[in-house]
């Protein structure tokens, strides 16, 4: 069994960027003509369907950077581009988690108005984020 990485490999001016999919699959498990994994085919006991359609979430978005940066007129950047998806793609359940709490807590203040919130659920939900971040890995 001869593993592979899947990489995106993006090109622009020039330039080269290695978009790091994080699947791994068996060369006999890869259609190079289509780019996907072959019909039928399981990885790390994933489905093909489900790696192919990410493999595809992940194309499109590299081809919405470049298009919205055309309708925005500005210059795309492979580094951007990588930051960007990174960003989307890599991110782990803590710090998704951590990016809520801390937006959500960024507008807290503002919800009693807004809301019509009681102060015992400012109360409940200062104590929650204090639990769930005190009990974090």
């Amino acid at each position: 069994m001869e593993n592979s990485s899947l990489i995106i490999r993006v090109s622009f001016q020039g330039k080269r960027a290695e978009l790091y999919t994080g699947f791994v699959c068996d060369k006999k498990k890869w259609n190079q003509n289509q780019g996907r994994i072959k019909n039928g085919s399981k990885v790390n006991g994933i489905e093909y369907k489900v790696i192919n359609k990410k493999l595809q979430e992940m194309e499109s978005f590299v081809d919405d950077y470049f298009n919205n940066s055309s309708f925005r007129s500005t210059q795309p950047s492979l580094n951007d581009l990588k930051e960007r998806f990174i960003y989307k793609f890599k991110r782990t359940n803590e710090q998704m988690s951590d990016e809520f709490f801390f937006l959500f807590m960024r507008k807290e203040d503002e919800l009693p108005e807004r809301f019509e919130w009681q102060m015992s659920h400012h109360g409940t939900f200062k104590e929650t984020c204090e639990n769930l971040t005190s009990n974090a890995p």
